[in-house]
């Protein structure tokens, strides 16, 4: 059995898309494999809203399970920062699971497609930091910086979608890093 940890931070306003994601992950994951969903969340309202918390409840099973979190405590480590808040849990992320080899961000707005999420999970991430997806609409627009359209000197990347290989970045102290940078 496979064992997948996938993070989300959210608002208010994206517990709809949230939930629309869970159910992707969920409806093409293979039948041997669990996800443990983790859900941060900005501010104590909304853990405590019985509504949401039931909403997110519902997709549980035994290969689903969904950990609900209040991201509060490790962003107050940070002092005072910019809104909005959710952004700050990328980096804080690999410090937060200590345990973990691996772990995936994704962003609310994301859908899982079959193949399912296994085969990027499984993906050798050799001595990377990471695994991220480009970002095509920054990548290759005219709109968004054109003089950089068609080359690999500043890839963009989209940071909704995340593979942490939490396993290289300790010894090296990357997760550290990461919550500096913020």
């Amino acid at each position: 059995i496979m064992e997948i940890h996938i993070a989300s931070s959210i608002t208010d306003n994206y517990c709809d898309l949230l939930y629309i994601l869970m159910g992707s992950v969920k409806a093409n994951k293979q039948p041997d494999t669990e996800i443990v969903y983790h859900v941060f969340i900005p501010y104590q309202g909304l853990q405590d809203h019985d509504y949401y918390k039931c909403f997110f409840e519902s997709l549980e099973d035994d290969t689903f399970r969904i950990d609900i979190r209040d991201m509060m405590p490790e962003v107050k480590k940070l002092g005072n920062l910019e809104p909005p808040l959710i952004f700050y849990i990328r980096c804080l992320l690999p410090g937060i699971f200590k345990e973990l080899d691996r772990l995936f961000y994704l962003d609310a707005d994301v859908l899982c497609y079959n193949p399912g999420i296994e085969n990027y999970w499984a993906m050798d991430l050799m001595n990377c930091y990471a695994a991220v997806a480009p970002d095509p609409a920054i990548c290759y627009s005219e709109r968004y910086a054109p003089e950089r359209r068609n080359t690999k000197a500043h890839p963009y990347f989209n940071a909704g979608v995340i593979l942490y290989n939490l396993k290289y970045m300790r010894p090296s102290g990357m997760d550290k890093t990461l919550e500096d940078w913020c």
